[in-house]
């Protein structure tokens, strides 16, 4: 296979030829254009017309039935509906005295059938080209070892078949140029082999008719084309489309090509594979020549086996890739390399996967970082290459000719003239091949054009001529992308291992970090638990003594002593309360604290514990401002634990309130909940304190100290009561203007208590 040439062939008039709607056909069989419906006459062309004896007008609007009979039993409307273009029906001419037989293919088109007849082939004819010896030449290519001799074998066959002078299979490359890649001749015929076309001989729209008409001949090039008579169909006055008509007439510029080969008669078998034009097996004669239809057919035959073949061989091939991919991927699986970079384990096999992928080099680039091996650009100049990949939108980019699209990759085109990339979720893989310099010889220079008659002819030489090719590489065959894509696939595989195994490492660690977490706060409880229950029985004592001491009435006991008790009692208490709380904050934490939710009056509850603070307030000249206490909604909730967050908010309130101060409660329902909000006229608290708040043994302004009673813990312990019972807690302060605390609880009590109702019923 060879690359593309960068020369330019401007053959104009050629491309833009319509082709398909000549308005005429070959002279050596006969055309009728029928109206589906009734297969009475449209257009008919002109030599058929003298056939009959009379003028195309006069015989337009007659039924073929009037004009054609049936050369074998049944009804010849019967055999045109369900005749198909590859099955000829056998027709006679009713004037014709002799009965010549001809063969009538049937097309369809936009509510027309065209009937076009050939002469039919004889039993003789057939006998010289026997069906069995078709069979043989199948099976010869069938048992080649490669395309490349499954190709010479069929150039054989079909001149065998044929008898032409010369018979040549021109493949496509992507840019469809072509190049003689087999070629079978009689001795003194000049030779094409090895030498390559311009895409410009076989325009675009000439490629779409050999997809459609697989086999085509030209029996004379100098032949005058016979015209159809009318040139347009009467329904819609547009010309009639004749492209899957075998005797369609030839573009003059291409018989003018013939001619200038010093071809008499041709002939072309199209190679399709996927409904694209792979190859033709194009056929030369230096004389008239004219093959009966069976022959093209067995001809198409040939070229479909050969289709066949190519597939099958691709598909060995693929499963080649398959079972290499999967060798490669055991490989780096191996116990000894499992547990390294998947770079590691790909540099291992790297010499493989770019043998498989017949590349020179490889980078993998993640986003981030670039990891490359073999010849390829440098590092920065694949992250350039990824920056200009990423422009293109594309998920993938091929290309022979890389400097083509990204002018900058000229620098390193020695080392990476073509690329095959690939996009993946984190980034790109790119496969390099080197450049391929070579010499390829040109069937005639392309591009030389012979302006004759105001308008572009086809070149009259066809000497070979050399171009050297630089800046290009191999082209990339089907079975190469495929095996790019599995050793991609492979690749990526690698990848996901890596990032599992890491996940799962990740994991690991998360567990192993939580279970420590946990034990170390089942420990945590369990001392808590253990030196509450020790602290209890010692200060239950203190607080006792403490208390007799105070009540004394027999006089034995000095005023200055009963002070000195009524200050151990206070601080006993103090200290019972704390390991309460204390003790309250690991059962939270450690899941076995309980609420009791029942359903209770907000107001009593902020008035019972307003009544406690009381006496406080008053030595210290706190005004409480408290608000209305009826008229608010039933709450669902642990009368004990709401009790204990007022008081708590309150006595936080008080502490930090100076003398003739002011502390306030609101209460107000919210949106199905109760918001309960503590203001106090205290010295309030920056956004740096505020950051603390609520942090066991942590007080917001350590410079405070209060006795001990700055531990922070009955904020902690107020946010870890209202967040069991579904609620919100949030904290506002200006520093010198006090602070406001605000809880919200749901009216309908804690999430558990909604549970349990809706199990209960």
């Amino acid at each position: 296979m060879f690359s593309r040439a960068p020369i330019p062939a401007n053959l104009g008039d050629c491309a833009r030829e319509p082709i398909h709607i000549p308005g005429s056909i070959q002279p050596h069989g006969y055309l009728f254009v029928l109206n589906e419906a009734d297969l009475t006459l449209i257009a008919i062309s002109e030599n058929a017309a003298a056939v009959l004896g009379a003028a195309a007008a006069d015989l337009i609007g007659q039924r073929i039935a009037e004009v054609l009979v049936s050369a074998t039993a049944g009804q010849l409307d019967d055999a045109i509906r369900s005749a198909t273009d590859e099955i000829a029906v056998r027709v006679c001419f009713r004037q014709q005295a002799e009965h010549t037989q001809w063969d009538a293919f049937v097309h369809r088109s936009s509510g027309m059938i065209l009937l076009e007849l050939m002469v039919a082939s004889t039993p003789s004819d057939r006998a010289e080209v026997p069906f069995g010896s078709v069979r043989s030449a199948v099976e010869r290519i069938r048992l080649c070892k490669s395309a490349q001799g499954a190709c010479e074998v069929l150039a054989k066959e079909i001149r065998g078949l044929t008898g032409f002078d010369r018979v040549m299979v021109y493949r496509f490359d992507p840019d469809w140029n072509g190049e003689v890649i087999a070629e079978d001749r009689a001795g003194g015929v000049a030779s094409y082999n090895g030498h390559a076309f311009p895409a410009a001989d076989i325009p675009e729209q000439a490629r779409a008719l050999y997809v459609r008409n697989t086999v085509r001949q030209i029996p004379d090039a100098r032949y005058t084309p016979c015209p159809i008579n009318p040139a347009t169909c009467p329904s819609t006055g547009l010309p009639i489309d004749l492209s899957a008509v075998t005797l369609r007439s030839v573009s003059p510029v291409h018989l003018e090509y013939l001619a200038n080969m010093g071809v008499a008669a041709s002939m072309s078998v199209s190679i399709v594979r996927a409904e694209r034009l792979w190859a033709l097996v194009a056929c030369h004669h230096s004389a008239p020549r004219q093959l009966p239809y069976f022959v093209l057919q067995y001809c198409d035959l040939l070229a479909r086996a050969m289709a066949w073949f190519l597939d099958a061989d691709e598909r060995t091939a693929n499963s080649d890739c398959v079972a290499t991919a999967r060798r490669l991927e055991t490989e780096i699986a191996a116990p000894a390399i499992a547990d390294k970079d998947y770079r590691e384990r790909l540099g291992v096999i790297a010499p493989a996967m770019l043998a498989l992928t017949k590349s020179q080099g490889i980078a993998i680039h993640d986003g981030r970082t670039v990891w490359a091996v073999g010849r390829r650009p440098a590092n920065e100049e694949i992250q350039a290459l990824v920056g200009w990949l990423c422009s293109t939108g594309e998920d993938r980019v091929t290309t022979d000719h890389l400097s083509d699209r990204f002018a900058a990759a000229k620098r390193y085109a020695g080392d990476s003239s073509g690329i095959a990339a690939l996009k993946f979720a984190g980034g790109w893989i790119v496969w390099f091949r080197a450049e391929w310099g070579h010499t390829l010889t040109w069937a005639g220079e392309p591009g030389k054009l012979s302006p004759k008659g105001g308008r572009i002819s086809p070149r009259k030489s066809f000497a070979s001529w050399q171009q050297r090719i630089t800046g290009r590489s191999r082209p990339w065959t089907a079975t190469d992308l495929f095996a790019v894509e599995e050793i991609h696939m492979l690749i990526l595989r690698a990848i996901m291992a890596d990032q599992m195994r890491s996940l799962a490492e990740s994991e690991h660690a998360l567990t192993v970090a939580k279970n420590r977490a946990e034990e170390a706060s089942r420990v945590k409880s369990r001392f808590l638990a253990n030196i509450s229950h020790e602290l209890r029985t010692p200060l239950n004592s203190i607080i006792g003594f403490s208390d007799l001491i105070k009540a004394d009435t027999t006089g034995s006991v000095t005023p200055e002593t009963i002070e000195h008790a009524a200050l151990i009692n206070e601080s006993g208490w103090h200290l019972l309360s704390l390991v309460n709380t204390l003790l309250d904050l690991s059962k939270i934490e450690a899941g076995k604290y309980e609420l009791y939710p029942e359903s209770f009056d907000p107001g009593e509850v902020i008035g019972e514990v307003a009544r406690s603070l009381g006496v406080t307030m008053k030595e210290t000249g706190i005004h409480l401002r408290i608000p209305k206490l009826t008229g608010l909604p039933v709450l669902v909730a642990d009368r004990r634990a709401v009790r204990q967050i007022l008081l708590n908010l309150l006595s936080n309130a008080v502490k930090f309130t100076g003398r003739a101060g002011e502390v306030s409660v609101d209460a107000e329902t919210v949106d199905r909940g109760l918001r309960l909000t503590v203001t106090d006229s205290g010295i309030g608290m920056s956004n740096e304190m505020l950051s603390r708040v609520g942090r066991p043994f942590e007080q917001a302004d350590n410079t405070i100290n209060r006795g001990g009673e700055g531990t922070g813990l009955g904020l902690a312990l107020t946010r870890s009561l209202v967040e069991l019972h579904g609620g919100t807690m949030g904290i506002s302060s200006v520093e010198g203007s006090g602070t406001s605390v605000t809880v919200t609880l749901p009216l309908e009590g804690p999430p558990h208590a909604l549970a349990q109702v809706a199990a209960d019923g």
